[in-house]
């Protein structure tokens, strides 16, 4: 610790990692507003927005594998910088963004029922479900492009204006939620188009930045599409669909199971899952700092100072991790009863001791989260990450399903399956790291 504080080598770290953790933190507490006030409605209705929540962020796994990818170019142009070609990359992405957001809002919005009901969610959750979606659905074009503008500003290590962006969007959406749900009356609704004008707003203020910052122009988007440039989007973004895909079916059936058990066993997980992804949030700066300074040395072909930038930010990160598991241990026994007052106190009580647990790993998960989201991917062989995602989520299902459902553990067996899907990930993540399989730059890639 004394040695992280105190050694020149780990502040430029710090300092673009800080920024960075409290934007996904804002981000995570944005999701999590909407919880928190309707918690104080009824169960059925937190449960339809956790259900909708939920969803919705398995949507963005798509959307998050093509950042993904885009952002290892940008950062590897960045680092040699050549701004013509980051200009280029983001004039094409952004026209592919929004014609895929398009689709993608059709397609959910007809399929959302259904979708609930292979679940196994009761009829008057569903009733919910369609009231919160059918609105917030709409503010997924907002969070296409929200996403990608932000990544290719942390890859140039600009973590600030995501940052203030996300900042404005959180302040905003929390003083929207009180005034729509209870003082207007509007209930779910409410909470629903509070979170369409928050997203919007944030659109507005990324706009803003990339005009003053000349990387946007009306005239570029109107330009031809370089198909090659495309092309190499894709050779790095499929993979890394497939493994997000992979982890998106698996959290997907994971909140099936916990679906099948029953109400409780749906809140208790939102609960949870809310609460604790604040708390890792707030060391995923290390994440975009491993992605970004180490695909920018990468792209001027410097391997050993990657490797060695990259061991620094994983001892950075697992001082993050211990430091922020405490508090969570605090929190979960001293803020949660207190958020979820009017929730049921056996399944606070369930959320308490499985957020518990959960900060007792957090160190594996702070690992896993550097090496599979950041260092792993700014090499750019992102079929390796892929493999490790799809048989740690396989494995972990298969123990969830058999310690729920055959040995009636219920809520603590799919539970359990999750956390050895975790200790699978970062047996295979770390020996990926140390063979040095991952590193590849974009002249090896694409020549």
């Amino acid at each position: 610790m004394k040695k992280i504080i105190s050694d020149n080598k780990y502040w430029p770290i710090i300092m673009l990692a800080v920024p960075a953790s409290i934007e996904m933190v804002f981000q995570q507490v944005l999701g999590l507003i909407d919880n928190v006030f309707i918690s104080h409605i009824s169960d059925e209705k937190l449960a339809a927005v956790g259900l909708c929540n939920q969803i919705y962020s398995l949507i963005l796994i798509i959307v998050a594998a093509i950042a993904s990818g885009v952002g290892i170019l940008i950062a590897q142009n960045y680092g040699k910088q050549d701004f013509e070609t980051i200009k280029k990359i983001i004039h094409d992405v952004l026209k592919v963004a929004v014609l895929g957001a398009i689709g993608l809002i059709v397609i959910f919005k007809v399929s959302i029922r259904n979708i609930v009901l292979f679940m196994g969610a009761e009829d008057l959750v569903i009733q919910y479900v369609e009231q919160y979606w059918n609105i917030v659905i709409f503010s997924l074009m907002c969070s296409v492009i929200n996403s990608i503008l932000g990544s290719i500003l942390r890859a140039m290590n600009n973590t600030k204006t995501p940052l203030v962006a996300n900042g404005v969007g959180l302040l905003t959406n929390t003083c929207l939620n009180y005034i729509l749900i209870f003082v207007a009356g509007m209930d779910i609704k409410g909470a629903a188009i509070a979170t369409i004008l928050s997203r919007l707003l944030i659109l507005v203020l990324f706009v803003i930045h990339y005009r003053r910052i000349g990387l946007l122009s009306l005239q570029n988007m109107l330009m031809s599409t370089d198909r090659k440039l495309l092309q190499n989007i894709a050779m790095i973004s499929i993979p890394i669909f497939i493994g997000e895909l992979a982890w998106a079916i698996g959290s997907f059936m994971y909140n099936s199971f916990y679906t099948r058990i029953g109400t409780f066993a749906i809140v208790a997980y939102q609960i949870v899952f809310s609460v604790e992804e604040i708390f890792i949030m707030f060391s995923f700066g290390f994440t975009v700092v491993g992605f970004s300074l180490v695909a920018q040395h990468l792209g001027k072909n410097e391997v050993d100072e990657a490797v060695q930038k990259s061991n620094l930010i994983l001892n950075a990160g697992k001082i993050s991790a211990i430091i922020f598991g405490i508090l969570l241990v605090i929190f979960t026994w001293t803020g949660v009863p207190m958020m979820y007052s009017d929730t049921s106190a056996t399944t606070v009580a369930v959320a308490k001791i499985a957020l518990s647990i959960n900060a007792g790993i957090q160190i594996i998960k702070i690992i896993n989260f550097i090496l599979g989201n950041g260092v792993l991917k700014s090499g750019g062989k992102t079929k390796n990450v892929m493999l490790v995602d799809t048989i740690a989520t396989f494995l972990g299902l298969l123990f969830a399903f058999i310690l729920a459902f055959y040995f009636k553990m219920g809520f603590w067996g799919v539970f359990a399956g999750k956390i050895i899907e975790e200790l699978i990930r970062y047996c295979l993540m770390t020996a990926l790291f140390k063979s040095r399989k991952w590193i590849q730059s974009m002249e090896e890639a694409y020549t």
